[in-house]
């Protein structure tokens, strides 16, 4: 009995070498380095029996698999940052072409709403998206701030000038209004004929 439950000992140690073995495309580096060691951990002085040598052997290879997959896993992490980071220029990059656009020409209303989608997609990629060095982003949001803060002061400016010449005609037409009601009554042809 005590070397059936050796040789069952064994037999878990080879199914789990089999699984690590099978999951090593699907692990995290974490989750690869907490199974190696476990692994490791056991075969230092196991109470099996059975080929000890070969299954440690295929452990070693298995670890070689795990730092080539470790390899693989920073080169998939590099690219991400480096596609959210392409991202997060190109938001940038379209938010100050907005606030760029001739004010005389901007649809205000539909500027204010690309504006107003690109932060949202700023937020997303923030949230959802890998995460780029500290520095960098702040630099990216800085300008995407300052070509938001463009677009405000640009628009705010825009409907002031319009206020001032609306202020200006409406001061014009009320001082005709004025000067026709006051005409309107007067019977000295010759004078409001003038």
């Amino acid at each position: 009995t005590v070397t059936k439950a050796k040789i069952k000992v064994f037999d878990d140690l080879v199914a789990q070498v089999k699984l690590f073995e099978t999951r090593i495309p699907l692990l995290a580096i974490r989750d690869l380095d907490q199974t190696l060691a476990s692994l490791k951990e056991q075969m230092t002085a196991p109470q099996a029996v059975g080929d000890l040598d070969g299954l440690r052997r295929r452990i070693e290879l298995a670890e070689e698999r795990a730092v080539v997959r470790r390899g693989e896993i920073a080169a998939e992490r590099e690219a991400a940052r480096a596609e959210s980071l392409a991202r997060r220029e190109e938001i940038v990059s379209a938010a100050e072409a907005i606030a760029d656009r001739d004010p005389a020409r901007t649809q205000w209303k539909v500027s204010g709403e690309e504006l107003y989608s690109l932060l949202e997609q700023w937020k997303d990629a923030q949230r959802q998206g890998p995460r780029i060095d500290k520095t960098t982003e702040d630099a990216l949001w800085k300008r995407f701030s300052k070509a938001r803060t463009s677009f405000d002061r640009n628009r705010r400016a825009f409907f002031a000038e319009r206020d001032t010449e609306y202020s200006g005609a409406k001061a014009a037409k009320e001082a005709l209004i004025a000067r026709a009601e006051a005409l309107s009554s007067s019977t000295d042809w010759g004078a409001t004929a003038g």
